[in-house]
């Protein structure tokens, strides 16, 4: 499940797609009045396979309840991309439901957030000053996995689900995303 937009959006439900993986949306509907981000539905998507919000927090309600086990042989995450405000509005609601465990799961769920490149360097930055100044603890910091590469974020949903080595498939198979140096995210997406 994804946020059903261009961009990484896009980039994650394709490779889920080109390895063979079901994919699916919640966007949130926007006009150009209200930002000029996320206007359209990814053509990856087939349209029967997007519900779209008018309102974020249902689109929320639906991403958190799409990413809970509801069994033990389920294997599911939530992967924080490089992104804005409705990024860390997600990222936020879902730690939080897990640091309170009412995620609506009996399972545990992995968040990944993704630092490509730095991304979230400042944002890791206030975290340990939050961790300093006792606003968080340090197991509350545990909640989250910090990944620096694709292959770092695959080892560790491998680490976590305990996938034998052998089973790693996607080794040597993947490319590396490197976050662009000269464009923004916004230009590199259009």
């Amino acid at each position: 499940w994804a946020g059903g937009g261009p961009g990484l959006m896009e980039a994650a439900l394709l490779g889920v797609k080109t390895a063979g993986g079901r994919i699916a949306a919640i966007k949130i509907h926007l006009t150009a009045e209200q930002s000029e981000h996320e206007q359209e539905i990814s053509s990856v998507l087939d349209p029967r396979d997007v519900a779209e919000c008018e309102y974020f927090g249902p689109r929320k309600i639906g991403l958190v309840d799409a990413g809970m086990l509801q069994n033990e042989t389920d294997h599911t995450a939530f992967v924080v991309l490089p992104g804005g405000f409705g990024t860390m509005d997600e990222l936020f609601e879902e730690i939080v439901l897990k640091q309170l465990k009412k995620n609506g799961s009996k399972h545990p769920v992995p968040i990944l957030l993704i630092n490509y490149n730095g991304y979230y360097d400042n944002l890791l930055k206030q975290m340990d000053r939050m961790e300093a100044e006792g606003t968080v603890t340090a197991k509350e910091r545990e909640l989250i996995t910090i990944c620096n590469s694709n292959e770092e974020a695959l080892e560790a949903l491998a680490d976590f689900y305990a996938i034998e080595p052998e089973q790693r498939t996607y080794k040597g198979k993947m490319q590396q995303w490197k976050w662009p140096q000269s464009e923004t995210l916004h230009e590199q997406a259009v």
